[in-house]
């Protein structure tokens, strides 16, 4: 099989601050051949039996890369749960590996793959175990699909970073499942103690919805392209999007109140809620009456002769922030 000649790509991950994280090291084959894809150089590897060693190989370029760049943060690396035994094994040839070109283990995060499939997961343990003896972190790859699942999440004492597969992350601006699904990863995560990197980040609406989630950590081309010298910043569209004033508009699931309209839709009335309204000149005291007064009211308008004139204030939020200390006395 044709040794890897091309050097490695690097993706960027990126922090809510706008600056690097770290970098996911990406392997290519010989260029202009027919190995050059990921996917065909791997599959050859498996057709011919040397599939960890290639693994192997691909880290040690992706690490002797990295530290010739000189790049700050963690470096991610991907291994199948086998190359993943075979460094529990010789502990001190993973040593060896880690360290190569002089990098930090503390600098190195080992991604187990999401086609990895683990039979017997208490017996895996102990190869996780040997990699934090040596110093690295260990994360769950495209976690919600394939083998990366929340049984591995929980039995996996936990991962250090969990990455959210980019199926949940694309379109999650407008897809209520969506949100809620990673909503549900966030609390496990904050729970467990694993950091989320939330992968398949396109396009700056599915951005800012994560980032106001509290999601530390994105990657993906918005961030910028694989690239065997990425630039050390992130692109221009992210940072203004990471720093943009706006809030996200969270996508809210539709809920059936009964009834439908003959087209097929749901019946206008069916779906309209009578509440009141306040002035514009009324006071956070006055709101404060209003939700006390009426136990069920989640919402309201702010509203100037007949016509809203600001967004709707929700219970839950003023509720949280008003309860703060002083709050009352100073903004009443």
């Amino acid at each position: 099989m044709p040794g890897v000649s091309c050097p490695p790509s690097f993706s960027p991950s990126s922090t809510s601050t706008a600056a690097r994280f770290g970098y996911e090291g990406l392997i290519r084959g010989p260029a202009g051949t027919s190995l050059e894809a990921p996917v065909a150089l791997f599959s050859q590897a498996l057709a011919e039996g040397c599939t960890i060693e290639l693994e192997e190989a691909a880290a040690c370029a992706c690490i002797e890369a990295f530290a010739r760049l000189g790049y700050d943060g963690k470096l991610f690396l991907n291994f199948s749960a086998g190359a993943l035994r075979r460094l529990a094994e010789a502990p001190l040839d993973t040593l060896a590996l880690l360290r190569h070109r002089g990098v930090d283990p503390q600098r190195i995060v080992i991604e187990l793959t999401e086609q990895s499939t683990i039979l017997d997961v208490g017996a895996f343990l102990p190869v996780i175990a040997a990699l934090r003896t040596a110093c690295a972190q260990f994360a769950l790859d495209d976690y919600g699909t394939a083998n990366a699942s929340m049984n591995l999440w929980v039995r996996l004492q936990p991962p250090d970073v969990v990455k959210i597969d980019r199926f949940f992350i694309h379109d999650i601006a407008c897809d209520p499942l969506k949100f809620e699904a990673v909503r549900a990863m966030q609390h496990f995560a904050s729970a467990s103690g694993a950091r989320l990197v939330a992968e398949g980040i396109e396009k700056e609406a599915d951005l800012i919805v994560v980032r106001d989630m509290g999601i530390g950590c994105g990657q993906w081309f918005f961030f910028g392209r694989p690239n065997a010298q990425p630039a050390r910043k992130v692109t221009d569209d992210a940072r203004d999007a990471l720093r943009a004033g706006h809030i996200a508009v969270f996508p809210e699931a539709t809920r059936t109140l009964g009834g439908a309209s003959p087209s097929g839709g749901m019946a206008s009335e069916k779906m309209l809620v009578h509440a009141p309204a306040l002035p514009r000149h009324a006071t956070n005291n006055d709101v404060l009456e209003l939700f006390n007064r009426l136990p069920d009211l989640h919402a309201f308008a702010v509203v100037e002769r007949d016509e809203p004139v600001a967004l709707i204030i929700n219970r839950r939020s003023f509720m949280d922030r008003y309860a703060l200390p002083y709050h009352r006395e100073l903004f009443g």
